[in-house]
Parts: C-alpha cells; structure tokens; sequence
C-alpha cells in the first residue's frame, strides 16, 4: 500500500518549462504546473469540491483568509461522510478554531466508542487490538506568519476527503486523522491582511519587499503570546482549545508544521539527539526516526532538499512537537524554509508559497501512511510509555506533591485547572500535615499523587532538574510550575503518604470563580478587599472607575466585621462608605457583584477602630488613598508582542485595566502628562535620542511612575545617572554591592583606574583552553541563561511586595543581566537573586557567580515620581502570578513607596 501511493504521489507529468525558468530552479517550475493539492495518478470524487473550486484560485496564489477557510472546511463537512468539524474553541479576536475528525464512514459510526476504548486501554496499561486504529494528530498554523503551514491544511484535509480507491479506504478504516485549523486565526488573519495590503500584480520575490516583512507580529496572537510555547503553560484560549481536544483523543502520533528563515530548506524530526528531555524513551525516538524514513522516500525522487536532527530540539515540553511525547505519543517537527509573501530570493534558490504548501501537505500523507504502517507499534509504544512511568513513580521515593496557596484561592484553582487540562489528577489534602518544613492544611491544600497514568507528565511539572547532557537550549530550560505560580509545595515520600489523606477530586479552572456566596452582608462602615487575591487589582481598578474613594494599607491589620475581627495583610483596599458620591445601597450592591463576578475576597466593616497600633481605618499613617491609573505601554514593531504583549495581557485581559497603546517611535509625539503610568519593556527603549529620554526622566521626576524591565531597565539606570553624573556599569559597582554578592568586573574592560607608581598592566596571555571544533555551539551557550529559574530573596514589607506571604519569590531569569545597587536608597532593593540562586534550569558557574546577590527589582524615587526597575520579564509567559503581583503594585501601591529622609544632625551633642 505504501509503495503504490508513494508512487502515485509522485507520478508528475513532465512539462515545458515556461519562459524564464532558467531564473528559477527547474523543480519549482515542474511543480507549479500542478496545483498543491492534486497528488497526481489519484482520482478524487467530483461531488466534492477543490480548494480550487471554492477559493477561485490555486493555493499558494494568495494568502487563504480565515473565513474562506472555514466555510470550504465547513462544505466538506457536509459533504463528505470521511469529515466531521467540531469548533473546540475561540480566539481573543472571536475567530473560531476547528477539530476535524477524518476517517472512514464505518469508523465515525462508532467515534466516540473508539475514543473512549484508546483512553480506557491507557489508564488500564492493556494493549490495543490488531484492528484498532492509529489516532494521528495534525497542527496546523501555530505561528500565523508562517502561510504553508495554514494553507496546507486545506490541501491535506481535501485529499483525505475526496481521494478513490481501495488504497485510501483502507488507510481511512485504520486511521483517524485530526486536524486543527488553524491553531492561531488571529495572527493568521494580520499575515493574510500584509500580504494582500503589499502584494503587486507582477510579484515581487525580493526579501527586502515590505510583503516580506512583519513576521514577527504575525507569528503571534492577539495578545502577542508566542502559542508555540504555550502547550504547558496555557495562559491562552487559543491553547487550551487544542490541548483541551488533544487531551480528549491522546493521539499516538502528533504532527507539527511550521516554517522558518528563507535561507533553510525542509526540516523534519528526529531533533538533536542529544538535546532531548530525559522523559522521552530511546523507544519514541526510534518511531520517530521510522517516521522520518516515510519523509525521505516520498521526498528524494525528487531531490528535495531536506534535514533532520540538527538545530530543533525535544527539550522544551511546552512545544507542540515535544509535548506528545511527554504524553506516551510521538511528535513531529516540520519547518519549511518560508517563501513570506508568495515567492522569495533565498540561499537556496526561489522559494514558493505553492511550494510549500505542497511541501507540507506531501510530508503530512507520508506520515500518516507510515503510522498506518506501523501502527501496532506506535500503540504498543504508547502504552508502554505510560505503564512504565507509572512504574518509575512508584520506584521514584516521591509519593505525591502537596500544594497550597492559603492566600490566594484563585491562584489554587488556576494552578489545578492546569493540571486537569493535561489530565493530571489531584485530591484535596484529608487532613493537615507537615512536609518540606511546611504545614499544610486539610481543606486549604491538594495533593497530587504521582502513580497515575500521566505520571511522566507530572515529573515535567513539578521536578527541577539542573544538570543536562549538553547546554544548548531552543528554549528556556526549567518550567517548575509550582515555582512559577509561587505556591507552598512540597514532595512527600512513599513512607509519610498514606491513602487517606486523598481527598475528593480536585477540580479547578482558569476562569474567575467567586470566593464569596453572593449575599456579601451590609457594611455600615465600609468594605475591604484582602489585596493577596489575584482579582484584588481587577477589583481596585472598577472601584477607581465607579469614582469611589479607595484606601490602601502599608500595615498588617484587624477589621472589625458582623461575624468577628478578620485580619488582613498589607495593601488591603478599605472602601468607606462615607464620604462617597455614591450611596451606602449603590456601594453594597457594588461590593456584592464584584466578590461574585470577580472572586475577591471582601469583608463588610462595622468598625473603624483596629486593635493593632497606627491601622485605625480613618488614619494616615498606615493608609494612603489609591489613585485612578492612567497607562502608556509603548512597544515596538506593529504590535505588542512578547514582554509588551504579555503585560497587555495581564493589565488588559486578567485584571480590566485601560491600557493606552502606542509605538516607541512616537514617544516625541506623546503628551506624556495625560498619564500616571509609563511601561517600557525589554527593548523598546533602543533608538531614542537624548531629548525622547530626557522627556521620560522629566516627566518621571514630575511625577510619574516609569517602570522598565530587561534591556530598558539598563537603558533607565544609565539616563538616570546621567542627570545626576553618576557612573554605570553592566552589573553593580564593587564598592555599592553588599557582601553577600560580590561583583564581577568585566575581564580587561581598560577601565580600571592606575595610580602613577602602578606598573601597567601585562598583556593577556592567549588562552591556554582547547576544545574540538565541533563542541564550539556548546562552548558558546556555556554562559548564556536561557530560562532558568532563579529564587530571590522578596521584601514582604515593600509596597511592590504588598499579598506576598514569605521573601520566597522564583524569577523566570533569561540572561544574567542585573540592576545596580541604588547608591542613595538602601530600602529600594524590592527583591535580590539570592547567593545560591538557581533552583531549575541550566546556569553556568560563572553566570551564577554573576547573578548571585544582585537586585532583581528597585524602586527609588526620583523626584516626585518612581522609577520601578525588573531585571527580568515580570509578566513570563503570563504565567508567573507571583512576579506579575510586582507589577500590579506599582500600578496601584506606588504612593507608599518613598526615599528615605536624611536625618538632621544639627542639633545633636555627644
């Protein structure tokens, strides 16, 4: 069967070659004669149409837009018995996201029993029957700047729909194919809308072509988020959409297209052998490099230009081609060399958007055939995968995880939402106990056993490894997710678990869910919002719309309610309810609707009196009032992306906060005194010239609250130096560095000062080290951090730290970039990497050295305003709450935060 369908497949007619071809490689012009989606010798069912019929045009001849896609997709729904379509969910732009579920009529007569035997099998560890068939799974579209790997999905999903022949049948009766289209509509539609808004009548295939650009806007959604890596994380809809439909099928074989620089050729896994996570079996990888053997032979007759193992990895579990096979599956990688805008110049000759389409769609049919092939295999594989990671787990010491997060439920539930979604099952805690140096309380934590059928998926989310057989890395290196949710946790060893501390089901979501019953009771004096919830900000910001008179605490208090004192921490909002333009009635059913909607945790008040000294809720010394913000986020490019991106997300999305948008390249022409709050992040500060910085420093010293993080947060500390002459370097200065993390000056920077009787310096000594030439990729990521995870020790009493508990905080560190001691402020330090820091991930020696006691986040005043530094991304991924807390309280707590006062000597005597 594969023989005779690859030989059809590449049954090509010859052809003349047309006028100009010799420009162009004689490959590319013999396949442009046929349209992408024809695997020629094949006979396709009349009754069902071509793209061609539907779209009025070939594909790779213009960008396919989203609607279009949807409707030909939603016509061969109804029109072949091989296709059902199921919407799994929406973008943030409302753009549907479809599963289609393609197989023969006898098999979607019993789908869904076919499903529920596959998961059933798994969870007993039983082998699957000889007839059962192979699940397989196809993404298409992940990065919307990458055209084939959308397009190809029409192509692919018409050959399963209309080819003939007892070939297809028989392949169709042993495989169910499953097919996202597409996996990112919102940044799909901008890449469709540059490329029609630059495309000419003639093409043009030059890269520097405006067509060609704006790539990386494109390639992410809405928000920014690249969704490629957001399979663990699920921060996004977009993401928990699939993973939600990939976790109901747990597909055998997993499929990923993409593409990548004009310059490569056609990439396929197996990835680098030696870069692959240590809970992949040696098993996967051989099915993986028998997949590969499908590829090559549908590929090599015609000389197309292909690799495999070199450059991509299998390390990451948040990637779509890695993820599956953290899951008992495997996954394949694709990556065509892109051709942007419909034809580009490259090292390699043209490339074509038809191209690749067909590129695409050839190595999707070479795959699914192979699994067919060798689908006993893959099921075995799969099965075993599971059985003997629950084997492991068993052996491993470690019982089960505990966690908690007493002051925050939110952040609980969020957390065993993420857990569900990857079919990890966790208990609520029976009865309190103690683990890790930690207690933890029945009914207030969970615990989540590791002899479970995803136990493998359960190591990748809790352990924290450190040590790796090489130090190269695609992407981050440690994704510990109770470290990045910041949650109390602990392992449990097998000898102090004991079944009954299982609880009930743990279930959890990543919705708001209220915290409170809705009949919140009347508070004659006020209200207050415990602010460690992380609705708590969302809740400050509708207060400050509504026009309410809010309060915050620098203090921890007690509050008198009907029900007895409750204690609160610092930065709790008190809301009184005199004083107000609204009424005491408006005020209550106010307070009532947000603990519903919204999740907080909010107390009537009967008293304005407090035991604790200096916390009266009437006074001054303890309270500040919360104003109003109004926010600038400036980014770069056509849209936020990444750090930009992702604190839109936060500000915007998860806690409904008004955000002006605008590109750092107006900042001259920005009325900068409209706003209390100015954002730049990561590199946008690059390129401003001296009056656009001395614009934001004035602006900051009359007033304003400048936060920066990354590369501008080096860019704030040297314009801020400048106004006052102070020097800077890279790191902190030896003489301001405190002992517990000594600086490291740069190794013969010149700079290092000479008094006239010091001899000079000799000349280096070339370096005695010697490495084999092809370990040089090694050697030069030795001392980059990639993503590691990084403790720092938190101030709890910091305005910036308001809701955080201990000084425990994980940082997502990426780079060892740091922040300059403050020399005029020794209380500005909000949070400093601790002198053993690494707690996940891969980190040199030397870039540990680097880091180890340096600040991570500073907040002085300058002037009258603030300048709010992180060294690091605060808003990862949109999945560190923790962090993300540091942000939001310079947002809404920096009127607590003050320089300390120069104490006045003139009057003191010995």
């Amino acid at each position: 069967m594969l023989a005779l369908i690859l030989a059809l497949f590449l049954a090509y007619p010859a052809a003349a070659q047309p006028s100009g071809a010799a420009l162009m490689p004689p490959l590319v012009a013999a396949r442009q004669v046929v349209p992408p989606h024809v695997v020629p010798g094949t006979t396709y069912n009349p009754a069902i149409p071509t793209p061609t019929d539907a779209l009025g045009f070939n594909l790779g001849e213009h960008p396919v837009r989203h609607h279009d896609l949807l409707a030909y997709l939603g016509t061969l729904d109804r029109l072949s018995d091989r296709i059902s379509v199921e919407e799994i969910g929406r973008s943030h732009e409302r753009r549907q996201i479809l599963l289609l579920k393609i197989t023969s009529p006898a098999n979607h007569a019993r789908l869904e029993r076919l499903r529920t035997e596959h998961l059933v099998r798994l969870e007993a560890g039983v082998e699957a029957p000889a007839d059962a068939p192979v699940f397989v799974w196809a993404n298409f579209g992940v990065h919307g700047a990458e055209a084939s790997a959308q397009d190809a999905a029409l192509a692919t999903v018409y050959h399963f729909a209309a080819a003939t022949g007892g070939e297809m049948e028989a392949l169709l009766d042993r495989a169910v194919i499953l097919v996202v289209a597409v996996l990112n509509p919102d940044g799909h539609a901008l890449r469709v809308s540059r490329v029609d808004r630059f495309s000419g009548e003639a093409g043009v295939s030059d890269p520097a072509h405006f067509q060609h650009s704006g790539w990386g806007e494109a390639r992410v959604n809405h928000y920014g988020f690249d969704l490629n890596r957001d399979w663990l994380l699920l921060s996004q809809p977009e993401a928990r959409a699939w993973v939600g439909a990939w976790q109901r099928w747990v597909p055998q074989l997993s499929l990923d297209h993409h593409e990548m620089g004009s310059n490569s050729s056609f990439y396929f896994h197996p990835g680098e052998p030696r870069r692959a996570n240590a809970l992949i079996t040696r098993r996967q990888t051989e099915l993986a490099d028998r997949i590969a053997g499908y590829h090559s032979r549908a590929l090599d007759p015609d000389g197309v230009l292909y690799y495999a193992e070199e450059g991509f990895d299998n390390f990451y579990i948040g990637k779509g081609s890695t993820y599956p096979q953290v899951n008992g599956g495997v996954g394949i990688l694709y990556e065509a060399g892109t051709a942007a805008g419909g034809a580009v110049e490259g090292r390699n000759g043209l490339r074509t958007y038809a191209e690749n389409i067909r590129l695409q769609f050839r190595a999707n049919l070479a795959a699914v055939t192979g699994a067919v092939e060798i689908r006993r295999d893959l099921t075995a594989s799969q099965t075993a995968f599971f059985r003997q990671a629950r084997a492991s787990a068993r052996a491993s010491g470690t019982a089960a995880y505990v966690v908690a997060a007493p002051d925050d439920p939110a952040r609980m539930q969020r957390f065993l939402g993420l857990l569900a979604a990857h079919g990890v099952t966790a208990h609520a805690l029976s009865e309190t106990i103690e683990a890790g140096g930690r207690r933890f309380e029945a009914g207030r934590a969970y615990l989540v056993p590791t002899d479970q059928r995803q136990a493998a998926m359960v190591r990748g989310i809790f352990e924290t490894p450190k040590s790796f057989e090489e130090n190269v890395f695609y992407d981050v290196s440690a994704w510990t997710m109770p470290l990045a949710y910041d949650l109390d946790w602990a392992a449990l060893e097998t000898s102090a678990f004991r079944p009954w501390l299982l609880g009930e089901r743990a279930r959890g979501g990543f919705d708001r869910q209220s915290a409170l019953a809705p009949d919140l009771a009347e508070g004659p004096y006020g209200y207050v919002v415990r602010w460690s919830d992380r609705a708590a900000p969302r809740v400050a910001g509708e207060l400050l719309r509504a026009g309410l008179l809010v309060r915050a605490a620098s203090a921890p208090f007690e509050a008198a309610t009907p029900s007895g004192p409750v204690a609160f921490g610092r930065g709790a909002l008190f809301v009184p309810t005199a004083g107000q333009q609204m009424d005491a009635a408006a005020i209550h059913a106010l307070m009532g609707k947000l603990a519903r909607e919204d999740g907080a945790m909010i107390a009537p008040i009967v008293s304005g009196r407090t035991p604790s000294p200096a916390t009266d809720l009437g006074g001054n010394k303890s309270w500040t009032t919360v104003t109003r913000p109004e926010i600038l986020l400036l980014f770069t490019g056509d849209a936020p992306r990444m750090d930009a991106g992702e604190a839109w997300w936060l500000l915007d999305h998860e806690m409904g906060l008004p955000v002006t948008l605008r590109r750092a390249s107006d900042l001259s022409r920005t009325e900068l005194s409209r706003y209390t709050h100015v954002l730049v992040l990561g590199g946008v500060s690059s390129g401003w010239t001296r009056a656009e910085t001395d614009s934001l420093t004035r602006w900051t010293r009359g007033g304003g609250v400048l936060i920066a993080s990354g590369a501008a947060a080096q860019w704030a500390q040297r314009a801020f130096a400048a106004e006052t002459g102070e020097a800077t370097s890279a790191g902190a200065s030896p003489s301001a560095r405190p002992a517990a993390g000594p600086a490291l000056a740069p190794a013969n920077s010149g700079n290092e000062a000479r008094t006239p009787d010091q001899p000079a310096a000799r000349p280096a000594e070339p370096p005695r080290d010697r490495r084999d030439f092809d370990r040089m990729e090694a050697g030069e990521t030795e001392h980059i951090i990639a993503g590691a995870l990084f403790q720092s020790d938190l101030d709890p009493s910091h305005p910036l730290a308001f809701g955080h508990a201990d000084r425990d905080l994980a940082i997502m560190k990426v780079g060892t970039a740091v922040l300059e001691w403050p020399r005029d402020d020794a209380y500005a330090v909000v949070a400093r990497y601790r002198d053993a820091p690494l707690l996940a991930g891969y980190a040199s020696r030397t870039s540990i050295a680097r880091v180890a006691g340096a600040p991570a986040v500073t907040a002085t005043q300058r002037g009258t305003g603030t300048l709010v530094l992180f060294a690091d991304n605060p808003t990862f991924r949109g999945t560190f709450p923790g962090t993300e807390r540091l942000l939001l309280n310079a947002i809404f707590m920096n009127r607590h935060i003050r320089a300390p006062r120069a104490p006045d000597l003139s009057d003191e005597t010995d």
